[in-house]
């Protein structure tokens, strides 16, 4: 039987596609280890992860959004 090697880029969500994982490819063991010591280049392409370990994208987008609608609203008065 053949074995398919099917890799997903690093840092990006597991399943792919998938817009709301919470698990996030760390594919050769010195992915993880970059991982958890903080390595550039593994952080920099993060997409996704674990919630008590990242903050969803869209999670951020919604509160830079907050953020200036609230200075905005706070400039005008």
């Amino acid at each position: 039987m053949a074995v398919v090697e099917s890799e997903v880029a690093v840092g990006c969500p597991v399943p792919p596609y998938t817009p709301h994982a919470i698990s996030v490819s760390l594919p050769k063991w010195r992915d993880n280890v970059g991982y958890e010591e903080g390595d550039k280049r593994v952080i920099d392409c993060m997409v996704n992860g674990y919630p008590r370990f990242f903050i969803h994208l869209s999670i951020v987008k919604v509160s830079i959004t907050n953020i200036f609608s609230l200075n905005t609203h706070l400039l005008l008065r």
